[in-house]
């Protein structure tokens, strides 16, 4: 994986912006030919014992479709697979919770479906980069996925991770 294309601090794992991120969200919005890419980056992680990098990741896609409006043509694969390959129920469910919050509020203005046009404006190519807090959308807290290292016996429970 190339952590640098995505936006990842290898040390750390915090996401954000890169310079190039003007092309790369345009390609992300309108070509879904990467999407199972991902998909499969994201499920890699998880075998090889990274999954720790996975909600951050998805946090990060949420954050950019709720809160920046950058991908919103994202958000069924985001909702559909990536955010399913978390193995940690807590940390799924979070983002779930994260992802049916803003659907509910749209009632009115509802999630546009694979066949029609997204009502959520493209992203303006002379915007500046806002600032993020490498999170889902405001006032929503997801915990680290960094592995337990004690035995207490409350670790949160894993699941295989959806297939797309």
């Amino acid at each position: 994986i190339n952590a640098e294309y995505m936006g990842t601090d290898r040390s750390t794992g915090a996401i954000d912006r890169d310079d190039n991120w003007r092309s790369r969200y345009s390609n992300l919005n309108y070509s879904g030919h990467n999407y199972l890419r991902i998909t499969r980056i994201l499920k890699s992680l998880g075998e090889l014992g990274l999954e720790h990098y996975k909600a951050p990741f998805c946090s990060f896609v949420l954050d950019e479709i709720f809160a920046q409006h950058q991908l919103p043509n994202v958000l069924f694969s985001c909702r559909d697979y990536w955010v399913p390959t978390l193995r940690i129920d807590e940390l799924r469910a979070q983002l779930e919770a994260v992802i049916e919050s803003h659907v509910q509020a749209h009632r009115a203005d509802p999630v546009p479906t694979h066949d029609s046009d997204c009502d959520t404006e493209p992203m303006d190519s002379d915007s500046e980069p806002l600032g993020h807090t490498n999170g889902p959308a405001p006032g929503t807290h997801i915990q680290s996925t960094e592995p337990d290292t004690e035995d207490s016996g409350s670790a949160p429970q894993a699941t295989e991770p959806a297939s797309e």
